[in-house]
């Protein structure tokens, strides 16, 4: 897992189409407003550990939250479920 800035993660997403975005918000800040082509996995959801483990583990993901706390324990998570490459939004790139 690697922890990046909201400026590097705008840098990252401009450059590389080969990410997956991951929005770890709750389907209602998501709603509000998120990232093209993030995709909404609620951290606060009872199964969230599951749906995670459902992922690639080798595909490329950005990570982001509201302000990074759900963000970089979701990355702890992948760190454990051994996807290989995490990249974490401390901070909203929106």
């Amino acid at each position: 897992m690697q922890i990046i800035t909201p400026e590097e993660a705008r840098r990252i997403l401009q450059e590389s189409r080969e990410i997956d975005i991951l929005d770890v918000r709750t389907p209602n800040e998501f709603k509000e407003e998120h990232l093209e082509k993030a995709i909404n996995i609620n951290f606060y959801d009872h199964d969230f550990p599951e749906k995670m483990a459902k992922l690639s583990r080798n595909k490329k993901y950005l990570v982001y939250c509201h302000s990074g706390g759900r963000a970089v324990k979701t990355g702890e998570l992948m760190e454990e479920l051994g996807f290989k490459e995490v990249l974490v939004v401390e901070g909203t790139p929106l």
